[in-house]
């Protein structure tokens, strides 16, 4: 029996034909008895594996290295980078735009406010960053794709979207009104896939990029807010869908889940009003003690969308100060319990 056993096809010998497959480093694909031949080829590079799953002796080139440039540590994070952000006119947007910028990128401000956009792009410019500004509802295809195109246009080939805008009423399902259910899936979810189903083509024809969601910790667990969460729990699957499926073009696809952040948005500010004390008390759920702040996030989106996470695919990050891993307050009201 042999150990790398694959469909038999017509082929020539060991040579790279589109049937061949290249065979990982110390891997066997259907492991039946462990192959010595490449059990010695542990540290040495990927040999090609003809028709017959025989380890040839011919080797393939190295794969394009788009996404793995070697970076001198004096060289800024993104430089090279030309980065879509969507919703980046305030609040988490803001300030991954604004870092994205400060480590090199230039980055398209695409927001459907037109003076927060712009603001976002004052301040970027005036800390000697390069941005421009582009207006779209991204619940509009038509508008999305005329947005992506305008940004291309004044930056480049984009090779990093950053689907962060999201809109929320923060209701229950009892009193939910059916207009505030069908905005929130439009603007969270259909956004973001307007956004991706836009960039995937362009990024396909180059030879890959990277896409980062803004999905939220309620996408994985129920925290209330039921249409914000079902959203998210659809921007997770899409991630995993997305990275799944474009892989292979060079398209990296990953999601950034969020707790509590602390922004200027509607919502907190009038749970503000209503609580002054309403982060501090936040903070209790949270092992790290505090809510986020948006450089939390914008730090992993950062990350997730640079070189330096090449091999990261289809993951979806809590940056949550560890509230997902455990809940403080429910295990010392177990402890005192007890």
């Amino acid at each position: 029996m042999r150990c790398h056993r694959i469909p038999r096809r017509p082929s020539d010998g060991l040579i790279a034909s589109p049937y061949a497959r290249v065979l990982r480093q110390g891997e066997c694909e259907f492991v039946i008895l462990s192959c010595q031949f490449c059990i010695g080829r542990l540290n040495r590079p990927p040999l090609v594996v003809d028709d017959e799953g025989r380890c040839g002796a011919k080797r393939l080139p190295s794969p394009p290295t788009h996404q793995m440039i070697d970076r001198s540590r004096d060289m800024p994070r993104h430089d090279g980078t030309i980065a879509i952000v969507t919703g980046a006119g305030h609040g988490i947007g803001r300030c991954i735009a604004s870092q994205l910028a400060a480590e090199g990128a230039a980055v398209a401000v695409l927001e459907v406010d037109e003076s927060r956009g712009r603001e976002t792009v004052s301040q970027i410019v005036e800390a000697d960053g390069r941005a421009v500004f582009v207006k779209a509802d991204i619940t509009d295809a038509a508008q999305v794709e005329a947005a992506i195109s305008a940004a291309e246009a004044a930056l480049g080939p984009a090779n990093l979207l950053v689907n962060n805008a999201a809109f929320t009423d923060a209701g229950d399902l009892k009193g939910m009104k059916l207009e505030s259910w069908h905005r929130e899936i439009d603007v969270n979810l259909n956004g973001t896939y307007h956004c991706i189903r836009a960039i995937i083509p362009r990024m396909q024809e180059r030879g890959g990029g990277a896409i980062v969601n803004i999905a939220s910790v309620n996408g994985v667990r129920y925290f209330g807010n039921p249409s914000y969460s079902a959203a998210k729990a659809g921007v997770i699957n899409l991630t995993m869908s997305v990275a799944s499926e474009f892989g292979r073009d060079g398209i990296r696809c990953n999601a950034v889940c969020p707790g509590s952040v602390r922004t200027d948005n509607i919502t907190w500010t009038i749970r503000q009003k209503k609580d002054p004390d309403i982060f501090q008390k936040l903070g209790r759920w949270y092992p790290l003690g505090r809510v986020a702040e948006p450089m939390d996030i914008a730090r992993a989106v950062s990350f997730l969308g640079s070189d330096e996470a090449a091999y990261i695919s289809g993951v979806a990050l809590p940056v949550d100060g560890g509230m997902l891993a455990g809940m403080n307050v429910m295990i010392d009201e177990f402890i005192l319990e007890a």
